[in-house]
């Protein structure tokens, strides 16, 4: 029986400790009241070419609608591969061997892509039209 009451005398002590916690959790609960609607860009530009409408206006008619964030996924070589963004090719002549090569479908595309993989502390070589990447 004393075992018993060492239980419950524990668990009191445990239950007022964690009152402070609980009381401020329930105050921030009460006080957010605003809620965020966030869509994916991708998904926008996906359903925007299956209904045949610009991506833009899409956002607009989505904005007027409560969606008021867009997420923007990261680029990663193997996205922008799927996406036709950037396609294998083969390594130019003296180039090291070590690197993986691409085309990259637009001057815009391939400066943001090397300023991005620099950032990233990536090999990023330039040949051409071909980027060459660690």
């Amino acid at each position: 029986m004393p075992e018993r009451r060492l239980l419950v005398l524990l668990s009191i002590v445990v239950l007022v400790a964690a009152l402070p916690f609980a009381l401020e959790r329930i105050a921030r609960e009460r006080a957010n009241h605003n809620v965020l609607l966030v869509v994916d860009w991708d998904d926008v530009e996906w359903f925007a070419r299956t209904k045949g409408v610009d991506p833009f206006v899409l956002a607009r008619e989505l904005k007027q609608q409560g969606f008021t964030v867009f997420g923007v996924s990261e680029w990663s070589l193997k996205a922008l591969k799927a996406r036709g963004l950037l396609v294998p090719a083969p390594a130019p002549p003296d180039a090291p061997p070590y690197l993986q090569y691409f085309t990259v479908a637009s001057e815009t595309v391939r400066k943001t892509l090397v300023e991005r993989l620099r950032t990233l502390g990536k090999r990023v070589e330039v040949f051409g039209e071909v980027l060459g990447v660690s």
